[in-house]
């Protein structure tokens, strides 16, 4: 069962670290439970528990991307690099206190130049 029927929503935030203050907001469905990745290229990839992979503009907060799987994204993504070629992969296994769907997938995805 849930750990509580309340409503619940995940909220991601960026700090502008010369100030203080929030530069951008976005709201998720569900609670966020595994963290994000941002890269040096300006972009902020984060999962969520009903099976979405995003990728945010880390300035703007702007959606640029999205991938779906069935099973709640509720790891860090990590980035690696091979022959010159920079991948951006998670792990969609789900989450049973929360509800979101379980899974037992790998995803790995490239990025293009």
């Amino acid at each position: 069962s849930e750990p509580t029927q309340d409503a619940r929503w995940g909220l991601v935030s960026a700090i502008d670290l010369a100030t203080g203050r929030i530069k951008w907001q976005v709201k998720t469905e569900q609670p966020l439970m595994g963290g994000v990745l941002a890269t040096r290229g300006g972009l902020l990839f984060m999962g969520e528990g009903n099976g979405n992979f995003n990728a945010y503009d880390s300035n703007t907060g702007d959606l640029l991307w999205q991938a779906k799987t069935d099973a709640g994204v509720n790891a860090p993504p990590i980035s690696y690099e091979i022959d010159g070629v920079q991948y951006i992969a998670v792990v969609a296994g789900g989450n049973a206190i929360f509800g979101f769907p379980s899974g037992d997938n790998i995803l790995v995805y490239s990025l293009a130049k």
